[in-house]
């Protein structure tokens, strides 16, 4: 019986964010043909997982299954000024392809859930692409709904 396992991440862990998080923005490139594919191995993309494995104010969990790491969940407490609910945001997240749909992202999403629980916060949000409608029913099926779009076009 193969044994899934949702667990904080550790100082090390900030690797493994790392080689998942490539493998969403390899997966989004077909939504987004301006995504920079360097950018999980960036200076700054490295100093922001580094901080995600290590700060006590940001969610970080890791999913595992049979001790291989298959996905993960980044989120922070990300209110805006002029709502007067508390959010919680979902910063990044990932779930390596082979294993989407097998659960993963929800229980990540629960921990985070519990986790804004514990600190207040009333409201998760998270942002996908548009055209990804996969991922816009994952969202849909944790219990987020769409409140805005964002619209971009060229201007030559």
């Amino acid at each position: 019986m193969a044994t899934e396992v949702i667990r904080a991440s550790k100082e090390e862990d900030w690797q493994v964010i790392q080689a998942l998080n490539a493998e969403v923005f390899a997966n989004s490139l077909q939504w987004d043909p301006y995504l920079n594919m360097d950018d999980p191995y960036s200076t700054e993309s490295v100093e922001s997982y580094k901080k995600a494995v290590t700060d006590e104010n940001t969610f970080c969990m890791i999913a595992e299954l049979d001790g291989k790491a298959v996905g993960y969940l980044v989120g922070t407490a990300s209110n805006y000024l002029y709502r007067t609910n508390k959010r919680g945001e979902i910063n990044h997240m990932g779930v390596s392809p082979e294993y989407r749909s097998h659960g993963f992202g929800t229980k990540l999403i629960d921990e985070f859930k519990k986790w804004c629980k514990e600190r207040g916060i009333t409201h998760i949000a998270a942002n996908t692409y548009f055209l990804d409608e996969k991922a816009r029913r994952f969202y849909e099926k944790n219990g987020l709904k769409p409140i805005d779009v964002t619209l971009e076009g060229s201007i030559e």
